[in-house]
């Protein structure tokens, strides 16, 4: 189970992936762009050793959240 707090996080990170999502659409980046040199932000990084793994997962979620945006025009 989690606290209150790490919810409230994980909020706070799909509202930012559905923002840049957004952006991206508003803005004419190509999906692969976006992608391709996406960095998770500092307020949602996890420990160093998992940064790589963390950094793939943000970019699959950034994916599915264009796919959603895509979707929702």
């Amino acid at each position: 189970m989690t606290g209150g707090d790490t919810v409230s996080l994980y909020l706070q990170y799909f509202d930012h992936l559905a923002a840049t999502a957004a952006r991206a659409i508003a803005e004419g980046v190509s999906r692969d762009s976006l992608v391709a040199t996406a960095e998770v932000p500092a307020q949602f990084a996890i420990a160093p050793p998992l940064g790589p793994l963390m950094t793939g997962f943000h970019r699959w979620n950034l994916q599915r959240a264009l796919e959603e945006a895509t979707k929702t025009r």
